[in-house]
């Protein structure tokens, strides 16, 4: 087949969905480009160079067609999500401690060195005039009512959902508190020991219900709240985040019962994130998390396998959890 042309290639990887632009060219299988494809050029920005790209089986040359784009498409993020969790498996490791360390690294810098911290963020400010932000804004605006154009039930679905929730908030609130009075009324009773255990029985509850309602999350904390006796509310914090963190061990619990029947990891996993995709109330976390992880990840320009590039990257991550947590409420 004839090589793709300048604009093209342009259009193909910037397209949110690749595969249908595969279609419209006669590709039978989508192209994965390659950041190590990208020259660097003095007198201008990165050149792609007459190397091969790769599809599935087949390979392709590209004739210089001009200027990469900087966010990586879909099927390379996908594969990058893929090598990285098999890597931490190989490893015996666990992407939330990575996340923890690149937040609290960032924030200590930010509480230890406030002078660094403002000179980069005056430097970050300065270096775009007001048209480049926005213009950075009108692009957000645009992905945003693109999505929601290829998502039109979702999104009605999710503005109706989370309208609703935020609407009646406090009645809800207050409607969990009736529902479990019983289960405050038996933890109050209880010395520490079983009312922690009792904790992780109501976190654990929470991960389903909070996914299916996510305005519903801070509600947990109230009713934990209210099942401390007022003696020992200072525990109730310690209490709910240990809580918390043993709950999550359940999606960890379900991948390996899984893979015993599957010999297949993550079956759980993926089998969560495929429902986080599609359903109303949580459709938009995808698309969020990644255009967060992008924003930080590129602002740490160079080699993407740089010591620098990786601290970013770790650092997008943990930031994509925190707005994935935050946006809801």
């Amino acid at each position: 087949q004839d090589p793709l042309s300048n604009a093209d290639i342009s259009a193909r990887l910037q397209c949110p969905d690749p595969e249908k632009l595969d279609m419209k060219h006669g590709l039978k299988t989508p192209l994965i480009h390659s950041a190590e494809t990208a020259v660097p050029d003095d007198s201008g920005p990165p050149q792609w160079s007459q190397k091969t790209a790769f599809t599935k089986g087949t390979s392709r040359s590209l004739r210089d067609p001009g200027p990469t784009v900087t966010h990586m498409n879909s099927i390379e993020l996908r594969d990058l999500i893929t090598e990285t969790r098999n890597q931490l498996k190989e490893n015996n490791e666990m992407a939330i401690t990575h996340l923890v360390y690149a937040a609290l690294d960032h924030a200590a810098e930010a509480i230890s060195h406030p002078d660094k911290t403002i000179t980069k963020a005056v430097s970050a400010a300065r270096s775009k005039n007001p048209n480049d932000w926005l213009n950075d804004a009108q692009s957000l605006a645009k992905k945003i009512w693109e999505w929601a154009q290829e998502n039109p039930v979702k999104v009605t679905l999710m503005v109706v959902g989370l309208g609703v929730s935020a609407f009646k908030a406090k009645e809800m609130g207050q409607g969990m508190l009736n529902i479990a009075a019983s289960y405050c009324d038996w933890s109050r009773r209880q010395w520490l020991l079983p009312r922690f255990v009792g904790f992780i029985g109501l976190m654990s509850v929470r991960l389903p219900v909070s996914t299916l309602v996510p305005p519903t999350s801070p509600g947990f904390g109230i009713i934990i709240q209210a099942a401390t006796p007022d003696a020992e509310k200072w525990t109730a914090m310690p209490c709910f985040l240990l809580a918390s963190a043993v709950a999550g061990a359940w999606p960890w619990l379900l991948d390996k019962f899984l893979e015993m029947l599957t010999q297949e990891d993550f079956k759980f996993t993926m089998a969560a994130k495929q429902f986080a995709d599609n359903y109303p109330l949580t459709c938009w976390t995808g698309p969020a998390m990644r255009e967060a992880f992008h924003r930080v990840y590129e602002s740490g320009s160079g080699d993407p396998r740089s010591k620098k590039r990786l601290r970013y990257g770790k650092l997008g991550a943990s930031f994509a959890v925190i707005v994935g947590h935050v946006v809801p409420f």
